[in-house]
């Protein structure tokens, strides 16, 4: 099914039409882009009678598009996923929304006609009611709610709450062959029909439902929902086109059912989606033109219509015609009815083994067939046979690394008006041949990108993708990125030799406007070539998608980092950031014997130090916590947290702490609404406008419950006190009168909040940069925060997901604040974002404390809390099997506020001097110069994704050398020596990254990274690895073009180790030396965070 061979002159019509003359084998379908009426509160559950309430809202529109199909001789409808109550619910929000759709394989049933066999089953009633009304084939999706065990699968295990809940197609019939009078005109089939007897029979409906399919593959919102126990191949017939298969929106993307079904022989699909677009591979339009072609089948695709997700884009498509819609910017947001005559391609239905019209695929289809492209003078752009090279020319030279729908693309620019190019990922190349119009327009850069690996970003599949696309703008590091229009018309040629039969072809012109590829051929080598000349309008993409099914199995199972856990929890997890500036940055310092404790310990005092605590709190939640509570319902929540800080604040006073640090979220928990948190907000006064006890003076200001119990904690223990709330402020707000209003009028912030140990609130931070807060408002400005103590001078305070920007955390640095008060919920991603990880970079490099309070939920992967100093770290980070508890952690830290020093900088050993610029000469056996850099970088580099971004490494092949990589004009160099205990069987690489991170924030960075690779093959370089054998001696260096530049060295078990030795020149080259190492090489790394690039 997946050969292709030529497609000349081919229809795509972009309307609402019936596309082309009638077919003897043909049939009318119609698919409706639904612009759904939504719940407001999908999180709030509603009774039954509500729901259904809801529910006939969008059932009166369906009946009213049957109505319109059907006055149009239409035999099969299609409606959306989600298009009979939305999006968004909870497992127990979508209660009143869901029925028990019984198993047409196991029992026929009529709902129009016996709606009493069942109970609570009026949507199923309406919907049968519907298709026997209209005389047509209805296809909708819904919610069904099954029994544990299910009857289909009594073996499978059952879901915590001892239900299955699951996203799902039904098909109700549209023809009950048994009556003879006549029906609504349509054309019948051919005389060569094998099913006459029954199929050329007048028809009416009759609504017996007749298919039940349960999406598989879920996307990571689709938390009401079960995927089933086993893939389920659902199929139906008809009398009209013969068989129909059934999949939903993800499973598209996926063997299971999509690909089942087509080498099963089904032809014919009906996929309902609620599909988000994204440029410049998939939109919705495109994959579902890209499938239809790629797969050789008919594909009646219907969508949700809602602009501020991106949902538009349906289609009837066959390989010979696709009828669609996509709205456009501006366009009203309404839905939109689309009809268009297909023809039959059930083989069984036709009697033959596939479609024989011109075009179609033939499984015998292996030979080439010539073009007559201007732009390729020959039969294609291959070498003669038998070489399976797809190009004459060698790959450019002149290429580059770029991030296109998550992955690490390499590209190459098309500079010429005409021309030739080939670029290759590792031995997977593609080659183009291409001429651009004489009215192009000089301003649009085009680039030819490759990828060959893993995508593992929301899902995890394994690809070989061709792609031209415009760039967005004049630089490299544009393409790649969304772009919808074009004026550059251009003629092309595209080659490559795939590893899969499953290619999926595309070309996307100015305004999302498809273009059905002139000429499409597949060779028996592999080899796929897609031609294309005389474009209607610009060029967006042209994509050649090939997916490696073969290689899923191969792909980690594990949930990718930003999956369905971590994209509903606010913080954080994209890239690492240091962030400190001038005289706060590491210029020359040696640590030798320093202290690095993973346990709760008291260090010896010192004239000047302090002692300070983090708690890490295994947060009670709130299991519901996007249904509102009461005020005394949340104070009850509340309670229940604040009495664990009670119990933690009596604990750090009888250790003699100073300081305590409580966590972001610590005493609601997260994943609120911004309705849902609403029990939970008080009102902050700013103490720099007014002094407020709440402890002694519980009657200023009403609601402030938890307030008054955090001042009167600090008072009773006589300690700082540092927790995280949430703050309900008026608007306008008092501090910026200017300040424009939240639509709904009042402003809700994530609040650090400071009282002193007699209880006097002191500090009001408002977080300033937020990571999906729903519940949250960004502050109109940055505020800069600190306070004063007694015992240790000034603190900062910042919170979780602002140390990876300038404001506020570079401008306290900038300021003078040597001393960061830092609550956190940051959930671990390795092999560069584990926290502790992070935590103690940050305080090398910034040259500061840090005190870090993390919460602890193993499910979410939240652990690592620490106190730290340039000279010693007290963590804790908790184990795969540990108990799921809190932990104190006290230590005494060093003062290290200028002011209260009375000095421009600490002055102890090991912490940076201003003037400390020059370099040290090194020590080690495997390093006998000044420095590593002088070698030629190694040419036996690859790509491989690592946090997102597009790493190019080599291979660390041999028991001790010298390797040099670079990215770009940024290189990073190694001289390393194994022990000789080391594992023979773990792969290390160096790593190098230059450029923008994209994937939930973008900033620019410069990072050299030498880390464990998390299997044998060079696509596991780059991936999550927690534990190691080999021990490695080794001088990691490069020249950056930033000075907020920060190191790390993490070792087997997530265990820390101080770097023996760092340098900064003051030309910017950075040396990290190592030796000794007590635990096996994890990650060693230096990280530099290119802010003054963020704006670009």
């Amino acid at each position: 099914m997946f050969l292709f061979v030529a497609f000349l002159g081919l229809s795509l019509s972009p309307a609402v039409v019936l596309a082309g003359p009638v077919a003897d084998s043909s049939y009318v379908a119609a698919v409706y882009e639904h612009n759904v009426i939504l719940n407001p509160n999908p999180h709030v559950p509603l009774s039954r009678p509500e729901a259904l309430q809801h529910m006939q809202k969008n059932l009166d529109i369906y009946e009213e598009q049957a109505a319109r199909a059907a006055q149009q001789g239409v035999q099969i409808l299609v409606f959306p996923e989600d298009g009979i109550y939305g999006f968004n619910f909870t497992r127990s929000s979508i209660s009143g929304y869901l029925e028990t759709v019984p198993d047409p394989q196991q029992e026929s049933w009529n709902p129009c006609t016996e709606p009493d066999t069942h109970n609570n089953t009026e949507v199923l009633q309406r919907l049968s009611c519907m298709a026997r009304r209209h005389n047509l084939y209805l296809v909708a999706n819904m919610a069904d709610l099954q029994p544990c065990p299910l009857r289909t699968d009594p073996s499978s295990s059952c879901p915590p709450d001892g239900r299955w809940q699951f996203n799902t197609n039904v098909v109700f019939r549209g023809v009950d062959l048994g009556i003879l009078e006549p029906s609504a005109p349509v054309s019948a089939p051919s005389s060569s029909c094998v099913k006459c007897s029954r199929s050329l029979l007048p028809h009416r409906s009759d609504g017996l439902l007749v298919a039940r399919y349960h999406k598989q593959n879920l996307y990571w919102p689709e938390v009401a929902f079960d995927s089933p126990p086993q893939p389920e191949i659902i199929t139906f017939d008809t009398p009209f086109a013969g068989r129909f298969g059934t999949m939903i929106c993800f499973d598209i993307l996926f063997h299971e059912p999509t690909i089942t079904l087509v080498e099963q022989g089904v032809r014919q699909f009906i996929y309902p989606t609620a599909w988000v677009n994204m440029l410049p591979l998939m939109d919705s339009v495109q994959f579902q033109r890209a499938f239809s072609l790629g797969a050789n089948v008919s594909l009646l695709a219907a969508n949700l219509h809602h602009d501020q997700r991106k949902m538009t884009g349906s289609g009837i498509y066959s390989p010979l015609s696709a009828t669609y819609h996509h709205a456009q910017r501006g366009d009203p947001e309404e839905g939109r009815l689309l009809v268009a005559r297909v023809p039959v391609l059930d083989p069984l239905w036709l009697n033959q083994s596939v479609a024989s019209e011109e075009g179609v695929v033939r499984e015998d289809s292996t030979s080439s067939t010539a073009t007559d492209s201007e732009a390729c003078q020959q039969e294609s752009c291959s070498t003669t046979p038998p070489s399976d090279s797809v190009s004459s020319v060698p790959p450019s030279s002149t290429t580059f690394i770029s991030s296109m729908m998550y992955d690490p693309y390499t590209f190459v620019l098309l500079n010429q008006t005409e021309g030739e190019v080939k670029v290759c990922n590792g031995t997977f190349c593609c080659s183009l041949q291409y001429h651009r119009s004489p009215q192009s327009s000089s301003e649009e850069l085009y680039a030819l990108g490759v990828f060959a690996g893993t995508h593992t970003v929301f899902g995890r599949f394994a690809l070989q993708v061709c792609a031209l696309v415009r760039c967005a703008g004049s630089d490299n590091a544009s393409c790649g990125q969304e772009v919808e229009e074009a004026e550059t018309k251009m003629d092309f040629l595209l080659e490559a030799t795939f590893g899969t039969k499953y290619v999926y072809p595309s070309v996307l012109a100015s305004k999302l406007v498809l273009e059905q590829p002139e000429h499409l051929e597949t060779s028996a080598t592999g080899r796929v070539s897609m031609k294309h000349s005389n474009m209607t309008g610009g060029l967006v993409t042209a994509a050649l998608s090939g997916r490696m099914y073969h290689l899923d199995s191969q792909v980690s199972s594990s949930p990718p980092p930003f999956g369905p856990l971590t994209a509903q929890v606010r913080c954080c997890n994209t890239t690492l950031v240091s962030l400190w500036e001038d005289t706060m940055f590491l210029r020359v310092v040696f640590f030798v014997s320093l202290c690095l404790t993973s346990a709760v310990v008291r260090t010896d005092p010192a004239d000047s130090s302090y002692v300070a605590a983090v708690y890490e709190h295994n947060v009670i939640l709130n299991p519901e916590p996007r249904v509102p509570l009461s005020r005394p319902a949340a104070l009850r929540h509340l309670q229940r947290n604040l009495d664990v800080y009670e119990e933690q604040a009596g604990r750090a006073a009888q250790q003699g702490v100073q300081i305590l640090v409580f966590p972001e979220d610590g005493l609601q928990g997260f994943n609120f609404t911004r309705s849902s948190i609403s029990g939970y907000l008080e009102t902050i006064p700013d103490p720099q406008q007014e002094s407020w006890n709440p402890c002694t003076e519980p009657d200023t200001h009403n609601n402030t419950e938890v307030l008054q119990r955090l001042s009167c904690m600090a008072r009773r223990h006589n300690l700082y006190l540092v927790a995280n709330m949430a703050d309900l402020q008026p608007c306008p707000l008092r501090t910026d009168p200017s300040s424009s209003c939240p639509p709904d009028g009042r402003w809700q912030f994530n609040t650090n909040v400071v009282f002193r140990s007699d209880g006097l609130l002191v500090a009001r931070y408002h977080k300033y940069n937020l990571y999906f807060e729903d519940a949250f408002d960004t502050p109109p400005k940055p505020e800069i925060i600190t306070f004063d103590t007694p015992f240790a001078g000034r603190f900062g305070l910042i919170t979780c997901f602002d140390i990876l920007f300038h404001e506020p955390t570079v401008t306290l640095v900038k300021q003078g604040v040597r001393q960061l008060i830092y609550p956190t919920a940051w959930m671990n991603q390795l092999p560069l974002l584990d926290t502790i990880q992070f935590q103690r970079a940050f305080s090398l490099g910034a040259n500061i404390t840090l005190l870090a309070a993390n919460i602890r939920n193993d499910r979410l992967i939240m652990t690592g809390s620490g106190i730290y100093s340039p000279l010693s770290a007290t963590y804790h980070h908790a184990q795969r099997g540990d108990p799921e508890e809190g932990r104190l952690l006290v230590a005494r830290v060093p003062v290290l506020d200028p002011l209260w020093l009375n000095q421009s900088v600490a002055s102890e050993e090991g912490v940076v001097r201003e003037d400390s610029t020059s370099s040290t000469a090194t020590d080690s056996e495997y390093c006998h110069k000044d420095s590593c850099t002088d070698s030629p970088p190694s040419s036996t580099t690859f790509i491989s994704s690592m946090m997102y971004d597009p790493f190019t490494f080599v291979l660390l092949n041999q028991t001790e050398g010298e390797v040099k990589v670079c990215n770009g004009t940024f290189c990073c160099s190694l001289q390393y020596h194994r022990s000789p205990q080391s594992s023979s069987e773990e792969l290390y690489a160096l790593g190098v990254f230059a450029g923008t991170h994209t994937v939930n924030g973008r900033f620019a960075l410069q990072v050299c990274a030498l880390v464990r690779c998390a299997g044998s093959d060079n696509a596991s370089c780059g991936q999550e690895v927690e534990e190691a054998e080999t021990k490695m001696d080794f001088l990691l260096e490069a020249t950056f073009g930033t000075k907020y530049v920060y190191s790390s060295v993490l070792a087997s078990k997530l265990v820390l180790e101080q770097p023996e030795h760092l340098e900064t020149s003051a030309t910017g080259r950075v040396s990290m030396k190592h030796s000794n190492m007590t635990g096996g090489l994890v990650t060693a790394a230096l990280y530099g965070r290119m802010h003054h690039l963020d704006s670009q």
